[in-house]
Parts: C-alpha cells; structure tokens; sequence
C-alpha cells in the first residue's frame, strides 16, 4: 500500500513498483488508509508524512493498531528530530526525498525478508491453549480468542521462541519495530493484555513468564 497525496509520486511509484512484481493499493490520506487497512491486508506500506488532515506520524500511530506490516516512512522532512519521530511513531524505516526507486525496493525486499525468516514455529497446542500460526488463530479451551493486531504479534514472538527467554529489546525490534523512550512500559502493558486473554489466572500466569530484567518467555506445557 502506498499512501500519498501527490497524483504524480503516486503514479510514478505505482508504475514502478508494478513493474518490480508488486500488486499495489493506493490511498491519498491517512484517514482512507486506515479505512483500507483491514481490506486489503498489504504485506507492506509506504507512507508519505506530509499528508492533508492527520499527518504520516498520526496515521503511523493509526495503522500501528491495525497491522502488523512493515511501514516505511518517506518525506522531505531530513532532521534528526524528523527521523527520530518517525520511528517514535512506530515506522520500520524512514526514507528522505528525493526517493531513488532502486533504493526503495532494496529497502522493502530487506524489511521483508525480515519477516520471512524469523522462526517458523507453526502450531502450539496443549489441552487448554492452541496458538495456529499458520491460520492466525488462538483458542483456549476451543473458544476463539481475539486480539489485535499487536496482542497477536507479540504472542508471535514469544510462541516462535518457545522455551527461551526473549529480551525486551529483542520483542521491541521484532514487534514494533523501533524502539522508544516509554517502549518497556508498553510491553509490559501488552503483556498484560495478552495474560488476560489467555491465562486461566493472569495474576499466575503458567504461559506468559517473566524473567525479571531480561524478558520474556513463553512456557511450554509439557503433559503427561
């Protein structure tokens, strides 16, 4: 998905990226990008920051809640204080104009490739729990769970590692992307959120495990 509000950018990344094997959704704002989020499912989205109305940063923030694809940030905007918003905001990468189109698609294909090789752990399934990756769906007790999209990611993370402990700053890389200033606070609230859906008693947790000031690690439940 593409997301600017230039006819002419938009036409030009549109015919090239075609021309590179990619099926493209266009939208001119952050407000019909985020109506489009949940139809078209991108694999990644390219996301002008000087948008009418609410600006890249603020629509950032927007899809962050919605998706779990790779954002790449562009802008004529160069300063420190821009970049560094931009990651602040949750985007994978920040790309200054002029855009040169060979870069961009490097740049894609290696946010990609990303995703492609992390662990490829596919199901976990106990008695009360199953976590499908390949379907994206988590039951307990074969009741469907639902979580968002980062609740989702972020168990991701942890199922894939199974049995290891994941730093903190290794589930912020892997799940949002970026680091920032408040970043361990949001993981600990996410964690939260995820023991509440999940465990039988969130206050004990026996698949959400802390390990104090290193991470966390999701506990495989041997049974007999």
């Amino acid at each position: 998905m593409i997301v600017d509000d230039d006819p002419g950018q938009l036409q030009l990344m549109t015919m090239y990226l075609s021309q590179q094997g990619y099926d493209i959704f266009t939208a001119a704002d952050g407000d019909e990008a985020t109506r489009m989020i949940t139809k078209v499912h991108p694999d990644i989205i390219l996301l002008d920051v000087c948008l009418p109305g609410q600006d890249g940063y603020a629509t950032c923030h927007k899809l962050r809640e919605l998706t779990v694809a790779p954002v790449i940030l562009f802008s004529a905007k160069t300063s420190e204080t821009d970049i560094v918003e931009g990651f602040k905001s949750g985007a994978d990468d920040y790309i200054t104009k002029p855009l040169h189109l060979r870069e961009l698609v490097q740049r894609m294909e290696t946010r990609l490739r990303n995703v492609s090789q992390q662990p490829q752990i596919k199901l976990y399934q106990d008695r009360s729990l199953t976590v499908d990756l390949q379907r994206r769906k988590v039951l307990r007790n074969g009741n469907t769970i639902h979580l968002t999209p980062l609740e989702y990611k972020l168990l991701v993370c942890l199922v894939r590692h199974a049995g290891e402990v994941v730093s903190h700053k290794v589930i912020l890389k892997e799940v949002w992307g970026h680091c920032y200033m408040d970043g361990i606070t949001n993981l600990s609230l996410y964690i939260h959120y995820l023991r509440e859906k999940l465990e039988e008693d969130p206050e004990n947790p026996v698949y959400i495990r802390s390990e104090w000031g290193s991470g966390y690690w999701f506990s495989v439940q041997n049974e007999d």
